[in-house]
């Protein structure tokens, strides 16, 4: 008798039950249970992406990856080389002419060579002041104590402006085509971080995620960008990654090595390519390095080591005591009452004054002619 209940309670189709076994009557039937189940069904139909778009999610992440890391740190060091090789162009070609007006002043007079000699310095760091005084005040200096502020968290407004760095390539090249014995490193170091910030905001829409929205982000291009200025400089693409740990090293990240290395290789390669493809013989060989060196197999003894060690003692000292001098002095530049009434604030007339008097100390004829 039980057998007939069950078969009047539970009735079976297509092996799935259409009533309630358990006769409560609580409206549950085997519909309602496989509407739940081709619902789910739909929505992980809805869920799963199709071939079309798992490649195409794909690629966009590889265009993101190879335009944040690639792409960036390969432009960063070829458009910092291209600068490098045009700034050290030319301030060579200028340098040269100050040597034919100097010679054909000095066929008239000596007086006359000593006065264009003079001049001709005077002229041109006096543009290169006005290019920076009114093009981009940021410009002036070397900018590397500002990058540094920056890089630890403080946000200078206008130091990494194309307009800056527009004041610094034409000032830099005014300066240095004068004969003023100043250098590039400090420019460059500036100038690669003013790249590497444009880039960084150019390449923004083909970007998964905002290049240069974080503070990580921030410190990971600029120092990048300080590498890549001292590669430029002395064709040191190893030695251009140590500075640039120098120079962030609370902040600098494990995987900014390689992206700094390479960048600063393509920097020093493109360098050297231009220098010896197209750049005249004359230019090549006074850009490519400050000291050229040849090391023979043995470079040094042990007895010179005692001797090295000192130079280093030496040279540090000498370093601390030329830090405290030049703290003197630009606190006394600064505050000064008489110094401020002759050459005033915005250092202009001190500039003029300076190369005045490095004119006349680099004059080659002497004084005595």
């Amino acid at each position: 008798m039980a057998r007939p209940l069950l078969d009047e309670q539970v009735h079976y189709n297509e092996g799935r039950p259409i009533a309630d076994p358990s006769g409560d009557g609580d409206g549950k039937t085997g519909d309602d249970d496989d509407g739940d189940s081709i619902s789910s069904d739909e929505e992980a139909e809805g869920i799963r992406e199709s071939k079309h778009e798992f490649f195409s999610r794909h690629l966009h992440n590889m265009i993101h990856f190879l335009v944040e890391d690639w792409f960036i740190s390969a432009m960063l060091g070829f458009i910092t080389a291209i600068l490098s090789i045009a700034v050290d162009m030319s301030y060579e070609y200028l340098n040269h002419y100050k040597v034919i007006v100097y010679d054909q002043a000095m066929k008239v007079d000596h007086i006359v060579g000593f006065t264009a000699w003079v001049m001709y310095i005077v002229a041109f760091v006096g543009l290169g002041a006005i290019v920076c005084k009114y093009i981009s005040k940021h410009a002036i200096g070397s900018g590397i104590p500002e990058v540094k502020v920056i890089m630890n968290g403080f946000m200078l407004q206008n130091y990494l402006t194309f307009r800056t760095l527009v004041a610094k390539v034409a000032g830099l090249v005014l300066t240095l085509g004068s004969g003023l014995p100043v250098g590039k490193e400090g420019p460059f170091v500036h100038m690669g971080a003013i790249v590497a910030t444009l880039l960084a905001k150019a390449t923004r829409p083909f970007q998964q995620s905002a290049f240069y929205s974080n503070e990580g982000r921030d410190v990971e291009i600029l120092s990048s960008g300080c590498a890549v200025g001292i590669a430029c400089t002395f064709s040191a693409p190893a030695g251009a990654v140590l500075y640039g740990i120098e120079s962030t090293h609370k902040y600098f990240a494990v995987k900014s090595y390689w992206r700094s290395f390479f960048a600063t290789t393509c920097s020093a390669l493109l360098f050297r390519f231009v220098n010896y493809a197209i750049i005249p013989k004359d230019i090549a060989g006074a850009i490519t390095a400050y000291y050229q060196t040849s090391f023979p197999n043995e470079v040094f003894v042990v007895e010179e080591i005692p001797i090295f060690a000192f130079i280093g003692i030496l040279s540090g000292l000498l370093g601390a005591v030329f830090l405290i001098l030049h703290g003197w002095i630009s606190k006394f530049i600064r505050k000064n009452r008489i110094f401020l009434k002759v050459f005033g604030k915005d250092g202009f007339a001190f500039t003029i004054f300076m190369a005045f008097v490095v004119g006349i100390i680099t004059f080659p004829a002497g004084m005595d002619g």
